[in-house]
C-alpha cells in the first residue's frame, strides 16, 4: 500500500466503513523493506509525506509514535543482550 497515496487522499475522500478485509500484505525476513537500512529510509520517507500531506497536529502525533516505537525497539534490543549475557552464563556454569 502507497502510504504517501493515503496521505494525500486522506481529505478528498468521503470514507466508508467495510465490515471485512478489502486489502492484506505480508513482511518476511528476506523482503527488501525487512533490511534495518530500508526501514530507516523508509521511516524517513514517511516523516517527509506526512509533513507535506498531513496537518500538524497530525504530523506531531505521527512524530511521537515513531518516537515511541524506537524506544519500544532499543529497550527490546537491550532485552535481548540481557537474555543472551544470562544465558551465556547459566551455560558457562552447567559446563564446570
Amino acid at each position: 500500500m502507497d502510504y504517501e497515496y493515503w496521505l494525500r487522499i486522506k481529505n478528498r475522500t468521503d470514507w466508508i466503513f467495510f465490515d471485512r478485509i478489502v486489502d492484506n500484505f505480508r513482511k518476511h525476513d528476506k523482503g527488501a523493506s525487512s533490511s534495518p537500512f530500508t526501514r530507516t529510509d523508509s521511516h524517513l520517507e514517511e516523516m517527509q509525506a506526512g509533513k507535506m500531506y498531513m496537518n500538524w497536529f497530525e504530523f506531531y502525533v505521527l512524530r511521537f509514535i515513531f518516537k515511541i516505537l524506537a524506544k519500544v525497539a532499543d529497550e527490546a534490543k537491550e532485552q535481548i543482550e540481557l537474555y543472551k549475557a544470562f544465558r551465556k552464563a547459566v551455560i558457562g556454569r552447567r559446563q564446570l
